[in-house]
């Protein structure tokens, strides 16, 4: 089963919440004229496509990048835009900065529920920061604890799920049992480097019917659990 179409199924929620919070932040960005933005990790580009993009008013390049090549494969296939939209593989936490064209390039970086997939917290932010130009700005949204987390690490000490989870640590976020995430949120930034304007903490519940749990789930992992091997261990 296509990883990509099922992310793309299942993604009504991921996208609800970036709209959301595109809604919030019109009040307060200030976009620059012929301004060239990133969008960290993208997937298959929807959400830059559909979400983004109508939000800016005057721009010159919309760069998409996710790790994962079949995510960008499908976007380029079904969202890049002439030169207004494109979109790039690229591994926010391994990528050298300086050999790429993006090194202080971008007047906007956004990310939309990425970054908690990413254990190597500080080192892809240092990552966006260089990709960031001197006075630009980063708005990013991301899930700081989950109790998803804690099942995958319970399931990474199981014989039967080991061999697909027991890199979990790479890709859990490094919030999940911080006693005050937000805090350490805006310490890693300032670190950094960013001068930190404004955070926010927002409690959600989230439910999803048993009968889609899996396909939703596993889509939208990180971790490289094929979807039929998913379906098989239910």
């Amino acid at each position: 089963m296509d990883k990509t179409k099922v992310f793309l199924k299942y993604s009504l929620i991921a996208q609800r919440d970036a709209k959301d919070v595109m809604e919030k932040i019109q009040k307060t960005i200030q976009w620059k004229d012929n301004c060239t933005v990133l969008d960290v990790g993208c997937g298959p580009g929807n959400n830059t496509h559909d979400v983004l993009f109508p939000k800016i008013p005057k721009l010159k390049n919309l760069v998409g990048v996710d790790r994962l090549g079949d995510m960008i494969k499908y976007a380029n296939e079904n969202y890049r835009n002439g030169s207004s939209i494109d979109f790039k593989e690229m591994d926010i936490v391994n990528v050298n900065v300086s050999q790429t064209d993006y090194e202080n390039y971008f007047d906007h970086v956004f990310s939309f529920y990425c970054l908690h997939f990413i254990g190597e917290q500080e080192l892809a932010l240092k990552n966006i920061y260089k990709l960031t130009k001197p006075g630009g700005d980063f708005f990013f949204t991301c899930t700081v604890q989950c109790n998803l987390f804690e099942i995958v690490a319970y399931l990474a000490n199981t014989t039967i799920w080991n061999k697909y989870v027991r890199n979990h640590n790479k890709f859990t976020c490094p919030y999940q049992f911080s006693t005050d995430p937000k805090r350490d949120i805006q310490k890693v930034l300032q670190n950094v480097g960013f001068n930190v304007l404004h955070t926010s903490a927002e409690p959600k519940n989230i439910k999803i019917p048993l009968n889609i749990f899996t396909e939703m789930i596993v889509s939208h992992s990180p971790l490289d659990i094929p979807m039929d091997v998913a379906h098989q261990e239910e």
